[in-house]
């Protein structure tokens, strides 16, 4: 096994190649949870290897020079300096709770039909058999306040497991530890739930989410129900209140606006972090919008399929690097599916303006996937005023409420902080203030 530091444009990842003779070399990326990950050999020799992963876009070369292999990370067109030396990498998480716990917990299911109950249509993506844990604090007594957990984006299990992080554990174990229950699941096709992930949306997600509303409610042995939601599942939280479905909604960094919106002001912070100079930014940024309102206004061309036909006609007139240019293009191929169409043109505002709950919006000053300040700003405008609604920013801490320096997603990994203690305070304290 040989280890080494990824150093781009600032944030750094631990990468772990392990070389088992000319036939097989795989790769571990500890920061970001990615374990075993195939590579292809393609060049062997005593003191040079050269492997890609193809899925990944990846290519690294290297030569062995005294007890080090120095070489090149190379993606989607960019080119940085890794050296390996030999050895493992040791992930702490030191939030992460271990037994004995003081609290019980119980392993539940409850299922989506496939019909929208708000409609009584069919749901695209169709049913699913969600599958979760439910979190009951010690000395549990009927009529005590209860929140379901609801993901971000991507495909996530009921911990919200990413880079050896488990945030909606370390949630669950603070929330019993004062009083709350919760219940957290599988998303849909994930470990141990059930359903088509591929065809779902963000509102078919919300179907989930509401699944999982009525599994509490039909208990009858909980107070008020709430949603807790990070990234995405917070726009969920506003989508359920808005319908009547929560008694109170906390969003950790939940979008309040627009999914392109969202998407073009992450791309700027991304790459400004990066070190790219404004110009550039500028181009990129530019050519994505276009693509983005190429998608919302109807047109047909599938994405995946016909990327290199489609960005010469939507940038013409930007003068892209050729990296970027490249880099563009990958993007491109991941753009095409039913919940990006969903999420560039989803417009939370109306949902916002119905939810007359109270809301807790948290952000960090420090985030590039949803800017706090603009995100707060806008929800503030939008949501119906309530008393026992309550913002915040905090500072120096990214989209996990982790402390940060940079705010890049690649440093998620490499910080030992799941999330701020002083977060998992003010979430237990608002909702025993306004579950009451």
């Amino acid at each position: 096994s040989w280890k080494g530091v990824l150093d781009v444009g600032g944030a750094k990842l631990n990468l772990v190649f392990h070389i088992k003779g000319d036939k097989s070399v795989t790769m571990d990326s500890p920061d970001q949870g990615a374990m075993g990950i195939p590579t292809t050999v393609k060049c062997f020799a005593a003191d040079s290897l050269c492997v890609e992963m193809e899925a990944m876009n990846v290519v690294y070369s290297g030569k062995l020079v005294g007890d080090e292999i120095k070489g090149t990370f190379s993606q989607m067109g960019y080119s940085f300096p890794l050296n390996l030396k030999k050895g493992e990498v040791k992930i702490n998480r030191p939030q992460t709770p271990l037994p004995p716990f003081p609290y019980q917990t119980k392993e539940v299911s409850f299922e989506n039909k496939g019909t929208d109950p708000l409609t009584g249509k069919p749901s695209a993506a169709g049913g699913a058999k969600l599958a979760g844990t439910l979190t009951l604090p010690e000395g549990f007594k009927k009529g005590m306040p209860v929140v379901l957990m609801v993901t971000g984006s991507g495909q996530q299990n009921r911990d919200e497991e990413l880079m050896g992080h488990k945030p909606f554990l370390v949630i669950a174990d603070w929330l019993a530890r004062h009083g709350i229950a919760s219940l957290r699941y599988d998303d849909r096709g994930v470990e141990q739930s059930t359903g088509d992930a591929d065809k779902a949306t963000t509102y078919d997600n919300m179907l989930d989410a509401l699944a999982g509303i009525e599994f509490l409610k039909n208990t009858k042995e909980f107070g008020k129900i709430g949603v807790l939601g990070h990234s995405e599942g917070g726009t969920i939280g506003y989508m359920l209140a808005a319908k009547g479905k929560a008694d109170f909604v906390v969003s950790l960094a939940g979008p309040a606006l627009r999914g392109d919106s969202i998407l073009l002001m992450q791309n700027r912070d991304i790459l400004k972090k990066a070190g790219l100079d404004d110009e550039n930014i500028n181009k990129y940024v530019e050519a994505l919008r276009r693509i983005f309102q190429y998608k919302t206004s109807g047109n047909k061309l599938r994405f995946a399929s016909k990327p290199e036909a489609l960005l010469p006609m939507l940038t013409a007139d930007i003068n892209l690097p050729e990296q970027l240019r490249q880099n563009l293009l990958e993007t491109m191929k991941q753009l095409d599916g039913a919940w990006l169409d969903y999420f560039i043109s989803y417009e939370p505002a109306e949902d916002l303006k119905q939810t007359k709950c109270p809301v807790m919006l948290l952000g960090g000053d420090r985030d590039t996937q949803v800017r706090a300040k603009e995100n707060i700003s806008a929800a503030k405008a939008l949501l119906p005023k309530n008393s026992k609604s309550l913002f915040k920013e905090y500072p120096n801490a990214n989209h996990l409420f982790q402390p940060s320096t940079n705010g890049m997603p690649l440093e998620y990994g490499r910080i030992e902080t799941t999330i701020q203690e002083e977060v998992l305070k003010d979430i237990a304290t608002w909702i025993q203030s306004v579950a009451k």
